[in-house]
């Protein structure tokens, strides 16, 4: 399928080539892509716990449970879908992997500008915009939204433009990303994409965006978005696949706590409130096309690893200054 013409009720993405190319290098070997799943599952805890690190330094015991690293550690191994999908032979590890890179190279940006930084940003930025295009495009949202708030250089701000820019140019997307974005910017096409892609299967909520209702359509968004980054909720578990998600928002509610504490402090945020601007706008997103409290599991891993880690840093001691608001 060319890109921009993706057509009414599919988001495009670049796994199934990847896959050929795996395969043809290693043979048709299952096993081995799966394994190449767990590594990348296993990396993207790795990078979680060195976010956690920068973001909130430890100078007490180093195997203490109070070290926000270890917390944010031991929430990510254990996080159940993404375990689970780290075991499966699809696209989630990688986009696991790469979204959480990407946050932590976000933070190296507000130091100052550097070229090996924005090379690394770069090259993350294409690799997850072919895997997951809105994914990227919720961290250049936040990016935008944190600088705000923030005293950014102007090159900081202005090689984030170029990222955006050419990225997606290259992959055949336009400047900007424009031919994606054009159609989801259409309240039409995504009800049609909602109703046509997510709207199927027995955990489907069966809500509907009607473009026609404005009131209606943001009341729909809402509760999906809520339902992205709270639920299920025990009225909407009618099937045992759903229970077995709401055990799992059980198991996190605890640490979702201090993001819902944290959003007062949107007004004026520090670096960790970036895991929360990511959060919400991704979570908003998702919430525009998936109703489907199955497909959720998978599309908000990373809105959850930004909660898990957001709740390490403000649940674990902090023994030590942490990363300064305004850093240069």
């Amino acid at each position: 399928m060319a890109a921009g013409d993706w057509g009414e009720v599919s988001l495009p993405n670049a796994y199934p080539v990847f896959l050929a190319l795996f395969f043809k290098l290693v043979g048709p070997s299952l096993f081995l892509g799966k394994l190449l799943n767990v590594v990348l599952g296993a990396l993207g805890v790795g990078v979680g716990v060195l976010l956690a690190e920068r973001l909130a330094p430890w100078s007490g015991p180093r195997w203490s449970l109070l070290r926000p690293a270890n917390l944010a550690g031991i929430t990510l191994s254990f996080y159940p879908s993404a375990v689970f999908y780290s075991t499966q032979l699809l696209k989630d590890p990688g986009v696991w992997f790469l979204g959480l890179l990407l946050l932590y190279v976000s933070l190296d940006l507000w130091k100052g500008f550097s070229w090996r930084v924005m090379l690394v940003f770069f090259g993350a930025s294409l690799l997850l915009w072919a895997l997951r295009p809105y994914a990227v495009l919720a961290i250049w949202i936040a990016l935008g939204a944190f600088a705000l708030f923030k005293r950014v250089r102007w090159e900081v701000v202005g090689a984030l433009f170029l990222v955006a820019l050419v990225a997606p140019w290259l992959l055949g997307w336009g400047v900007l990303g424009w031919n994606y974005l054009a159609p989801l910017l259409s309240p039409e096409h995504l009800a049609r994409m909602r109703e046509e892609v997510y709207g199927i299967g027995g955990s489907s909520l069966g809500l509907q965006l009607d473009p026609s209702h404005p009131l209606s359509f943001f009341l729909v968004w809402g509760y999906s978005f809520v339902t992205v980054w709270l639920g299920p909720f025990p009225w909407q578990v009618d099937a045992p696949l759903e229970a077995i998600a709401f055990f799992e928002t059980v198991y996190i509610l605890p640490w979702i706590a201090p993001a819902l504490v944290g959003l007062p402090r949107l007004w004026r945020p520090g670096p960790s409130e970036f895991l929360l601007i990511y959060a919400l706008v991704l979570g908003a997103g998702i919430g525009l096309f998936s109703d489907n409290l199955g497909a959720n599991t998978r599309l908000r891993l990373l809105v959850w690893a930004a909660i898990l880690l957001y709740g390490a840093l403000h649940l674990g001691g902090r023994r030590a200054h942490p990363l300064p608001h305004h850093p240069r």
